[in-house]
């Protein structure tokens, strides 16, 4: 969607599969958390690695994953950080 971030859910391309399994009395809550280096800053090209995701679980060993961008990212023109801009300004969602 224009100037807002957004864009329609899309797979993320991975490297390789990543699969793993739980114990059957294992807690049923495992923790996913993504890492990267905040703000990212456009343009982004497609396969770049941005961060990882690292799940975790209680006996567990864990499990690191690379993220990279699935679609490339352009920067926003002119209007597009106009239109940013007055949308902070005013508030709206």
């Amino acid at each position: 969607m224009f100037a807002t971030g957004r864009a329609r859910p899309c797979r993320s391309p991975s490297r390789r599969r990543s699969c793993w399994t739980l114990q059957v009395d294992s807690p049923p809550r495992p923790q996913v958390a993504v890492r990267y280096t905040a703000p990212l800053r456009a343009p982004l090209a497609q396969g770049t690695q941005i961060g990882t995701v690292v799940i975790t679980a209680p006996d567990f060993p864990g499990l690191t994953v690379p993220l990279y961008v699935a679609q490339p990212v352009d920067e926003i023109g002119f209007f597009g950080r106009m239109a940013l801009g007055l949308k902070a300004l005013f508030g709206s969602r």
